[in-house]
C-alpha cells in the first residue's frame, strides 16, 4: 500500500497522484478522501484515463451546506455543488462511497477477490432471516438473485436434508455442518449462473464455525475466479474463524447488508468500466458567429439577461427547434407581427428585468384577432409597469403557438469546477414541486444523453405508457447534444434554461417554446 497526503496541492493535486498511481506497477486499486478538487476537468480526464485498468473509490466531504462551507475554508478553494461531484464521478466511472467504512469495505473485497462477471449471486445460510435480508439488500443494491440450473438444484437436493431449501438462498438448516456448507458453496461457484457467492453463517448449537470458515477458505482455492464473501454473525464469539478466513484472504463481515454493498460496488465498477468506451462527442453544423453577434450586442446594452428573441435565436443558431419569436415595440408591429407568424399567438413582455412573466400578467396566449393583439399588447405593458415601475421594458414579444405536447425542462448551469451542468426532466410550472430532473456534465455523447432522459419518471412516460405512442427521444436526444456544445462552445452562457420544451410522437420532434439565457459579467 502506498499512502499519499496531498496538504494544500500547492505543486501537484489528486488528478496528478490519480494518473502516477495508475502507472504504477504494484498499485491494483485507489481510494481518496476528497473535500474539492483543483481543477475539475484534469480531475476527470485522469479518472477516465485509470478506470479501465483500475478502480478509484472516493469519499467526498462538504456534501451537506456546513459541510462545504468547512471544506472551502479549510483547502482555500471552491468546493462546486455535490451534485457536480456526484456526476462528475459517474461519467468518470468513479464509485463513490458514503463513508470511511464503506470505503475500505470495498478495498478489501477488491483486494482479494477477481471482479463479478455479471450480477448473479447465490446465497447460503443455516438460518432463514438473515437470507431473506440478504436478498432484499441485493435486489436493492442492483444484484440479482442466481436462478441456479436445473442440475444444481437436483443436486443440492439430493445431498441435503430434506427440510433445506435448495431455491436462491440456500437455506442449510441450523443444523449445517461443514461438509454441507461445502457441498453448497461447490455447487453455486460450479454453476454457469452464478457470477458470485455469499455465504452466511450465525453461531448456533450445531455450529462448527472454525471448520466452516476452513471449508471456504479452501473452496475459493479451488474456484477463485468467482467472488466468494463471508458474513459470519456473532460477534466476539467469531474472533477466530475470522482470522482463518481473512488469513485465507476471504473478505469477511459482521453483517449481511455490508457484505452486499461490497460486492454490488464490485460489480457496479465493471459496468463503469465498461461504459466508458472512445464514444465520440456528437458536433452539429451551427452559426457561432451569429452567437457571438447577439452576445456582443447584449454586453454594449449591459445587460446579462437576454430578451426572449434573443435566446430564441440563439437556439435557432444551434439548429434547436423553437417556437418562432419577433419582438414588437409597439402594437402596429405586433399585429404585423401576428399576420406574419399566423394565428393563434402568444405575446410576453420584453424586460431582462422581469424574469416571472406570467406572475405580473405578463402573458398572454391564444391571441386570434389583431383587435386582441392590441388589447393584450397595451394590457401587458400597463401590467409590467404597475408591478415594476423600474423595470426597463424593450417591447413584447409576440411568438406562435405551439402544438401542446409532454412539457420537458432542459436547463444548464455553470459549475465553478466542472463546467456546464445540463439538466432534463418534466417542465411546466410544477418543475420546482415535482422535481423529476437529472444531470450530467458537457460534453456530452449521445450515452450520456439517453442515461439523462431515462434516469426520469418522464424519461419512462416518453417510451411510451398505458398505450401512448413513444415520443420522439431521438429528436430530444439532438436537443439536449445541440445545448450541450452550446455552452461548451460559449463559457459566456452561465445558465440557459428551457421550460417547457414539447416533446411530441416519434418522428414529430420537439418544440422549445420558452428560453431563457444569461451570460457573464
Amino acid at each position: 500500500s502506498k499512502f499519499v497526503s496531498l496538504g494544500n496541492k500547492a505543486h501537484l493535486d489528486e488528478a496528478d497522484f490519480i494518473e502516477a498511481f495508475g502507472r504504477d506497477p504494484d498499485s491494483t486499486f485507489i481510494l481518496l478522501y476528497i473535500e474539492s478538487v483543483v481543477d475539475g476537468k484534469k480531475f476527470m480526464n485522469a479518472c477516465k484515463k485509470v478506470i479501465p485498468y483500475k478502480p478509484i473509490f472516493i469519499v467526498k466531504s462538504g456534501v451537506s451546506a456546513a459541510g462545504a462551507r468547512a471544506a472551502s475554508s479549510h483547502t482555500g478553494s471552491l468546493a462546486g455543488s455535490d451534485t457536480a461531484y456526484d456526476i462528475a464521478f459517474k461519467q468518470s466511472g468513479v464509485r463513490r462511497a458514503n463513508d470511511m467504512a464503506s470505503l475500505f469495505d470495498v478495498a478489501s473485497v477488491f483486494d482479494d477477490m477477481n471482479l463479478p462477471s455479471g450480477k448473479r449471486v447465490a446465497i447460503i445460510t443455516n438460518a432463514g432471516g438473515p437470507g431473506i435480508l440478504t436478498t432484499d439488500a441485493c435486489e436493492l443494491g442492483g444484484l440479482e438473485i442466481a436462478q441456479f440450473t436445473s442440475e444444481t438444484t437436483e443436486y443440492l437436493k439430493t445431498n441435503l436434508p430434506p427440510a433445506a431449501s435448495v431455491n436462491n438462498p440456500i437455506d442449510a438448516l441450523g443444523t449445517a455442518q461443514p461438509e454441507d456448507y461445502e457441498l453448497c458453496i461447490e455447487a453455486s461457484l460450479k454453476d454457469e449462473n452464478v457470477d458470485s457467492v455469499l455465504v452466511l453463517l450465525t453461531p448456533q448449537a450445531m455450529t462448527k464455525v472454525t471448520d466452516t470458515a476452513k471449508v471456504i477458505v479452501d473452496a475459493h482455492k479451488k474456484h477463485p475466479d468467482k467472488p466468494l464473501i463471508a458474513v459470519f454473525m456473532g460477534g466476539n464469539s467469531m474472533v477466530y474463524p475470522r482470522i482463518v478466513l481473512t488469513s485465507g484472504r476471504i473478505p469477511v463481515f459482521d453483517f449481511p447488508e455490508r457484505a452486499v454493498h461490497a460486492l454490488s460496488e464490485l460489480y457496479k465498477y465493471t459496468v463503469s468500466r465498461d461504459r466508458l468506451k472512445d464514444e465520440e462527442i456528437p458536433k452539429f453544423k451551427v452559426d457561432m458567429k451569429k452567437v457571438e453577434t447577439i452576445i456582443t450586442g447584449v454586453r454594449k446594452d449591459r445587460r446579462r439577461v437576454l430578451l426572449g428573441s434573443e435566446a430564441h435565436a440563439i437556439a435557432e443558431a444551434y439548429d434547436i427547434p423553437v417556437a418562432r419569436i419577433r419582438l414588437a415595440t409597439n402594437s402596429e408591429k405586433a399585429k404585423s407581427l401576428a399576420e406574419e407568424l399566423g394565428y393563434p399567438i402568444v405575446l410576453k413582455i420584453a424586460s431582462p428585468d422581469i424574469i416571472h412573466k406570467s406572475d405580473i400578467g405578463g402573458i398572454k396566449v391564444g391571441i386570434k384577432t389583431p383587435e386582441e393583439v392590441e388589447t393584450n399588447f397595451n394590457e401587458i405593458l400597463e401590467n409590467a409597469k404597475k408591478y415594476m415601475p423600474d423595470a426597463k421594458i424593450y417591447g413584447v414579444d409576440v411568438q406562435e403557438m405551439a402544438e401542446k405536447g409532454k412539457e420537458l425542462i432542459i436547463g444548464c448551469s455553470r459549475d465553478v469546477q466542472f463546467g456546464p451542468l445540463i439538466m432534463f426532466g418534466t417542465g411546466g410550472i410544477y418543475v420546482n414541486f415535482l422535481k423529476d430532473i437529472s444531470f450530467r456534465l458537457a460534453p456530452m455523447t449521445r450515452s450520456d444523453a439517453s442515461e439523462l432522459i431515462m434516469e426520469t419518471k418522464m424519461g419512462k412516460l416518453l417510451s411510451g405508457v398505458r398505450g401512448e405512442a413513444p415520443s420522439d427521444i431521438k429528436a430530444i436526444q439532438d436537443t439536449i447534444l445541440k445545448i450541450s456544445q452550446l455552452v461548451t462552445d460559449f463559457e459566456e452562457i452561465v445558465e440557459l434554461d428551457i421550460n417547457p420544451a414539447f416533446a411530441y410522437d416519434s418522428g414529430k420532434g420537439v418544440s422549445a417554446v420558452d428560453v431563457k439565457i444569461t451570460i457573464n459579467e
